[in-house]
C-alpha cells in the first residue's frame, strides 16, 4: 500500500537537484532507518560529460551519496553535518563523492567475510585513472564516515546501472548482478532486437 504522504524524501537542499536511488536500512542498534541515496548535480554533471572542462572544487560532483535518517521510515531528517562540505555550503549530508562521481550506491550489513570490522559495506561506481565504470567498495562503522577499500578499484568497466552484491553465506561466496559488457544480438533486423534492448542483459559474477 502506498503511503500517503509520499514522497518521503524530495531533493530539496541546494547542492541536490536530483535524490535518487534510495538504500533504507533499519539500525536495531540505534533503533534508527539510515538511508543512503543518489544526490545529483545537473551543473557537474554537464560540465564532466559534456563540457568536458571539469573541476571538482568549481563544479562540484555529477553523482554523489546522501545520507538521511528516519525514526519511522517516513518522516526523514538530512542532517548538515561539519567536517561535509560540498563547494560552497560548509555543512551538507553528501558522505561519499567518490573520485569523480560515487553512483548506483549500494548499503548493506558487512557479513564479516570482507574481513573488516565496520557494520556497513557500501558498493558504488567511480571513474578513476584505471578505467571508467571503477566498481569500489567502502566501509563504515557508524554510516556517515566512509573510508575506502584500498583495493580499489575491484574491477573497471562497470555499466550504467545498479551493481547488485549479495553474499551466499551457505557457499561462502559472493554474487554480483550486473548488467554485462556485451551485445547479445544484432541491431536493425526486421522485426528483431532494437537499439534500446538488444545489449540490456543481466549477468551474475563470482
Amino acid at each position: 500500500i502506498k503511503d500517503a504522504r509520499n514522497p518521503v524524501l524530495m531533493p530539496d537542499t541546494p547542492w541536490e537537484n536530483g535524490a535518487s536511488q534510495p538504500n533504507v536500512i533499519y539500525d536495531h542498534d540505534d533503533a534508527i532507518f539510515r538511508m543512503w541515496y543518489t544526490v545529483s548535480d545537473w551543473n557537474a554533471w554537464m560540465h564532466q560529460f559534456r563540457f568536458k572542462d571539469w573541476n571538482a572544487e568549481e563544479h562540484g560532483y555529477p553523482y554523489s551519496v546522501g545520507y538521511a535518517e528516519s525514526p519511522d521510515g517516513v518522516n526523514w531528517i538530512k542532517p548538515r553535518m561539519e567536517g561535509r562540505p560540498y563547494l560552497d555550503h560548509p555543512k551538507t549530508n553528501v558522505v561519499v563523492t567518490g573520485q569523480q562521481k560515487a553512483q548506483a550506491v549500494r548499503v548493506m550489513w558487512n557479513p564479516g567475510s570482507t574481513n573488516r570490522p565496520e557494520r556497513f559495506l557500501m558498493t558504488y561506481k567511480d571513474n578513476r585513472p584505471e578505467g571508467k565504470g571503477a566498481f569500489c567498495l567502502a566501509y563504515s562503522d557508524d554510516g556517515i564516515n566512509w573510508s575506502e577499500d584500498e583495493r580499489n578499484p575491484v574491477f573497471t568497466s562497470a555499466r550504467d546501472t545498479w551493481q547488485n552484491m549479495i553474499f551466499d553465506a551457505f557457499r561462502k561466496r559472493w554474487l554480483l548482478y550486473t548488467r554485462p559488457v556485451c551485445y547479445a544480438g544484432t541491431a536493425n533486423v526486421p522485426d528483431g532486437p532494437t537499439e534500446n534492448n538488444y545489449k540490456r542483459r543481466v549477468a551474475v559474477m563470482v
